[in-house]
């Protein structure tokens, strides 16, 4: 769907306001940001072919003993994503590379959540679920939070890849993302409409 909206301005510290034809949009930029993350990280999750990086600084993890079985257990889907792991010592890991996709200036937070999540399946791993799981909890994390401030060009950007999702109205806990004022709506509001003549403000 090819939505010509454009941006007017930030409303609250919370919300963009922004118009297409006749209609008026309020936005909630973290709901918002939450849909697009959580696609992206759905799509990604999904390929299988995997890119992945080597670190710079290789990455250490602690578990207790039951977190580390559980994600030794599933550790060939840690690899198929495009982690390089290796055991390192009593109960923990050491992450060498990482998929290419994870957010950047935040991998080593994304690496933590990606590996607790498999240590909370533990036997009972399933593939489809974790996809879900941790697309939702890698938009939320990610995502620009309330009271961010965002210039016009990240306004413009924000709207173009929001409408581009396959749901862009709400977010993955199932939240509206965006609210429509078609200008009738508002001409009611503001009484612009079913008012006699001798009573209308025009």
């Amino acid at each position: 769907e090819d939505i010509l909206v454009k941006p007017v301005g930030l409303a609250l510290g919370t919300y963009l306001i922004a118009q297409g034809e006749d209609i008026m949009y309020m936005i909630d930029i973290h709901a918002a940001n939450e849909r697009i993350n959580y696609e992206k990280y759905m799509y990604e999750l999904e390929q299988k072919q995997t890119y992945k990086t080597n670190m710079l600084f290789p990455l250490t993890l602690e578990y207790s003993h039951n977190e580390y079985m559980n994600i030794k257990e599933n550790i060939n889907y840690l690899i198929d994503m495009g982690f390089d792991i290796e055991e390192f010592g009593i109960n923990t890991f050491r992450v060498t590379a990482h998929p290419t996709w994870l957010k950047q200036g935040y991998e080593e937070e994304s690496i933590h959540h990606i590996f607790e999540l498999i240590g909370e399946f533990g036997n009972r791993f399933d593939r489809v679920k974790f996809n879900e799981k941790a697309s939702i909890r890698l938009a939320c994390k990610m995502s620009v939070k309330a009271n961010t401030s965002i210039g016009y060009k990240e306004q413009e950007e924000l709207l173009e890849r929001l409408f581009k999702c396959n749901f862009p109205y709400t977010c993955p806990h199932g939240r509206p993302t965006i609210i429509k004022y078609p200008i009738y709506e508002l001409e009611k509001l503001f009484k612009r409409v079913n008012f006699s003549k001798e009573n209308s403000y025009e």
